[in-house]
């Protein structure tokens, strides 16, 4: 890791972290990195990123990754013709599916514990409740078709020198 500015010139060996910082051979707790980053003068903090937001820190490197799976990829950033990976708007999409899907699963389970209430005449009554949640189920059910087809229209693989210029 190293730091280098017009000012000064900051060179951290591996061994100087461990032996500073009395480190073992177990992974570095996120704290111990974060205060050994800010007393080596740079700066330094712990973020949730997306692999779109990884790739446009732009000037904020050097960066240190580590998976949700707790393992730490190496990896460095070169340029390349073609760079794809998983659309992140089709699991944006899912999870919308999702979340709407669950609203409808609930106004299912309420429409079938309603009752049918009718006009004199024997006709549903049209400000009922079970016609109200008919009105409402019938919107969520197109506004999931909806996102479906969108979802379908996405590509599955973007190119991330593309998302750079957007």
């Amino acid at each position: 890791m190293q730091r280098n500015t017009e000012k000064n010139q900051i060179e951290l060996t591996r061994e100087r972290l461990l032996h500073e910082y009395n480190l073992g051979s177990e992974e570095i707790p996120q704290n111990t990195l974060l205060r050994t980053a800010k007393d080596m003068g740079l700066k330094a903090r712990l973020l949730k990123l997306s692999w779109n937001a990884l790739v446009n820190l732009q000037k904020a490197y050097p960066a240190i990754a580590v998976l949700k799976s707790g393992r730490h990829p190496g990896f460095k950033l070169k340029s390349s013709e073609k760079q794809d990976f998983s659309n992140p708007e089709i699991k944006e999409k899912e999870a919308s599916i999702k979340s709407l899907q669950k609203k409808l699963n609930r106004l299912y389970k309420k429409f079938s514990k309603v009752k049918s209430v009718f006009n004199k005449d024997g006709t549903s009554r049209q400000n009922s409740i079970k016609e109200t949640l008919k009105v409402e189920i019938a919107a969520l059910e197109d506004e999931v078709e909806t996102i479906r087809q969108i979802k379908d229209g996405l590509p599955e693989k973007v190119d991330v020198s593309k998302l750079n210029k957007l």
